[in-house]
């Protein structure tokens, strides 16, 4: 995925050194509980979904990166952009995980509007999509307070999600930024 920066982070194609911290972030079940599979990855898991899902280059215009810390240099964790076809063909949606160590920072709002700014903007999507865990309420807020995304629907698909969908017409706007 391109590289994309905002005032603290850089969103950036995984390289081999950040494997490591990518993977505990993973096999971590208190970061994990809401998220994907909703359970702590083992080692061939957390291999496959790296293969998978991780952007290798800058010019793959979707995928995860890493979120890489602008002062500091550390990998905080990962975010990026998904094919979502759960509710329309071209649909992308994005997600983060952010380390314990950094969470309630505000880097996950931060990095969210840069990938609405990107998808919107740059990628002239006409909407992006989150998905999300009910439960899983501190992303909720975010969706709704800080980044403004309206609540569509539930689907069934990796767990019972909740479906937020922001537009060009809100992003313009502007009732997020």
């Amino acid at each position: 995925m391109k590289v994309l920066y905002t005032e603290r982070l850089t969103l950036r194609p995984i390289q081999h050194a950040d494997l490591s911290y990518i993977k505990s972030l993973l096999a971590d079940a208190s970061i994990m509980k809401y998220v994907l599979l909703e359970t702590a990855y083992n080692d061939e898991q957390a291999d496959k979904l790296i293969k998978a899902n991780f952007a290798t280059a800058e010019d793959d215009s979707i995928g995860l990166s890493v979120l890489q810390h602008n002062v500091t240099n550390e990998v905080i964790g990962f975010a990026g952009l998904l094919p979502c076809p759960y509710l329309g063909f071209e649909d992308v949606e994005f997600g983060y995980i952010i380390g314990s160590d950094y969470q309630g920072c505000g880097y996950a709002t931060e990095i969210a509007l840069e990938l609405v700014r990107y998808v919107l903007v740059e990628l002239k999507k006409a909407r992006i999509l989150a998905l999300v865990n009910p439960l899983n309420v501190d992303s909720r807020k975010i969706l709704e307070k800080k980044l403004g995304m309206r609540y569509l629907q539930d689907i069934p698909e990796r767990g019972i999600r909740c479906v937020y969908e922001l537009t060009k017409e809100t992003h313009r706007k502007g009732c997020f930024l």
